[in-house]
C-alpha cells in the first residue's frame, strides 16, 4: 500500500454525465484509500492541483469541500489540507447492531432477578455473533420523559439498529417510552419469554410440554403420584400482563398441571402453594402444608430461583 498521493493516475472525462468535480472526488477518494491510512499526507493547494490536471482551480475546491463533508480530509491550517488522522475510522465499514431493550440498569436488573437474565443475554449475543452482529444494550427513557425526547430516541434506534430484542417491561402501564418503540413498525422486535399484544412483534418462547412430558415420565418411573406446585404467581389464571405483552412463565403452571394429569398425577388444589415471591412467603407456605400433615411426594417449582 503506497504512502503518497499519486495525482498522475488521476483521469477525468469529460464527455461523462458526472460533473468534474464528483469525478475528482471520487479519483481522490480512491486514491486516498489505496494510501497507508492515518499517514496525514498533505494535499496540494486547489491551485497547484487544477494546472497539474488543466482544470479549473473551483472544480478543485468543490472536491476538496465533498471530501470534507465525509471526513477523508481535513484542514491542517487555513490553506493546507491532509488526510483525516481518523481515516480508519472514516472508512471502517459499519457493525450491523441489534439493541436489547433493558426494564432497567443492566446491574439493577442482575441484583434483582438473579443469574437468569444473564443466561438471556448470553444467548442473545451468541446468536448474533454467529450471524456476525453486535449486541447493545439500551435502557429506555424515563417515564416522565416527554414526546420530544421519546421521538429523539426513537429516531436514533432506526439510525442504529437493524433489530429489537425485549427481555421485559417497567411493570407500568401507560409506558409511553416502550410503546413508542412497540408502534415502530419499520423496526424488527421480538420479545423474550413473553407474548406482545402488538402483531408486528414476534415472540421466542419455550416448549412447555415437551419438557413437562419428560418430567411427568420421570415422576411416574418414581412412582410419584401426588404433585403440588409451588407458584411464584397468585393463581393459575394470573398472566403476569402490563398492557402491553404477558409472561410466558405465567402460563406455564397451568400448562404443567394439564400434562400431569394427562399422565394420572393428583395436582389437587390442598397441595398448591400460591404467591411465593420470596424466600418468607416460600416458607411459610410450605410450613403450613406441613402443618396441616397432608403433603404430596414431590413439588414442581415455578422457577430456578423459588427451587433454590
Amino acid at each position: 500500500m503506497r504512502r503518497e498521493l499519486n495525482y498522475s493516475e488521476i483521469t477525468l472525462d469529460r464527455s461523462k454525465p458526472d460533473l468534474l468535480f464528483i469525478q475528482l472526488a471520487a479519483e481522490l477518494r480512491r486514491q486516498i484509500n489505496s494510501t497507508c491510512l492515518n499517514c496525514e499526507a498533505v494535499l496540494p493547494s486547489a491551485r497547484n492541483l487544477a494546472e497539474k490536471l488543466n482544470i479549473n482551480r473551483a472544480t478543485v475546491g468543490k472536491a476538496y469541500l465533498e471530501l470534507l463533508k465525509l471526513g477523508l480530509i481535513e484542514r491542517k491550517s487555513s490553506r493546507i489540507l491532509q488526510i483525516s488522522r481518523n481515516l480508519r475510522r472514516k472508512t471502517i465499514e459499519p457493525y450491523p447492531n441489534i439493541g436489547i431493550i433493558l426494564p432497567c440498569r443492566f446491574s439493577d436488573l442482575i441484583s434483582s432477578h438473579g443469574d437468569m437474565p444473564l443466561l438471556y443475554i448470553k444467548g442473545i449475543i451468541d446468536a448474533a455473533t454467529e450471524k456476525e452482529l453486535a449486541a447493545i444494550m439500551l435502557e429506555l427513557p424515563g417515564l416522565s420523559a416527554s414526546a420530544a425526547e421519546i421521538e429523539r430516541f426513537n429516531d436514533s434506534l432506526m439510525k442504529r439498529l437493524i433489530g429489537i430484542v425485549h427481555l421485559g417491561g417497567r411493570d407500568c402501564f401507560p409506558d409511553r417510552p416502550l410503546e413508542a418503540v412497540m408502534r415502530n413498525e419499520n423496526l424488527p422486535q421480538v420479545m423474550i419469554s413473553a407474548y406482545p399484544e402488538m402483531r408486528n412483534i414476534g415472540a421466542v418462547v419455550f416448549d412447555t410440554a415437551s419438557g413437562a412430558r419428560a418430567l411427568a415420565e420421570q415422576l411416574c418411573a418414581m412412582r410419584h403420584r401426588k404433585v403440588g406446585l409451588i407458584l411464584y404467581a397468585s393463581g393459575f389464571d394470573s398472566t403476569g400482563s402490563d398492557g402491553y405483552f404477558s409472561y410466558a412463565a405465567f402460563r406455564r403452571p397451568a400448562e404443567i398441571r394439564a400434562v400431569f394429569r394427562e399422565y394420572g398425577l393428583a395436582c389437587e388444589e390442598r397441595y398448591m402453594c400460591f404467591s411465593c415471591n420470596s424466600y418468607l412467603a416460600t416458607f411459610n407456605a410450605l410450613q403450613k402444608k406441613v402443618n396441616a400433615g397432608d403433603l404430596p411426594t414431590v413439588f414442581w417449582c415455578h422457577n430456578d430461583e423459588l427451587a433454590h
